[in-house]
């Protein structure tokens, strides 16, 4: 991650907590909720194709801030396309 962003546990859930992005600045996509917990996070992440976890990289498969990686989006659909990934 650059410039010390980074995927985080929002522990303010205390069992199954949901992964979220932190900013170390406070900026664009700062505590957006990219799963809905560790388990959820991986396979949203991995149906993606694991894009980078910077927040440019990831932004174009969120819908809302609260509404997790979407791995059946329009942006993700082309996404695999581009890279033959064959997932429907």
């Amino acid at each position: 991650m650059a410039n010390g962003d980074v995927l985080a546990f929002d522990l303010s859930v205390v069992l199954d907590a949901p992964v979220v992005y932190l900013s170390h600045d406070g900026g664009e996509g700062h505590g957006c909720r990219l799963g809905d917990n560790f388990r959820d996070f991986t396979e949203r992440h991995s149906l993606l194709g694991c894009p980078g976890n910077e927040w440019w990289q990831m932004m174009p498969f969120l819908n809302d801030a609260g509404s997790g990686l979407d791995p059946d989006g329009r942006n993700a659909r082309q996404w695999r396309q581009w890279f033959g990934l064959g997932l429907a």
